[in-house]
């Protein structure tokens, strides 16, 4: 088994430590990421819905006032 030194220990668990804190802060920016574009999703389907109602709405308006 090989030994190594406490220096040499000490630089590693650093530079895993600072892996890990990268791949956290890379899947949080992810997840916020996918958050920001389902909300952008949600919100297209809103207002196409809105949109779809007023245009329902000017027709039956447009039909009555032919009446």
């Amino acid at each position: 088994m090989m030994r190594i030194s406490w220096t040499e220990k000490m630089i590693n668990d650093n530079v895993l430590n600072k892996c890990n804190r990268e791949q956290i802060t890379y899947e949080t920016h992810q997840k916020e990421t996918f958050n920001i574009l389902w909300m952008y999703y949600e919100n297209r389907k809103a207002v196409r819905a809105l949109l779809q109602q007023a245009k329902y709405k000017r027709r039956e308006l447009e039909v009555n006032r032919g009446k």
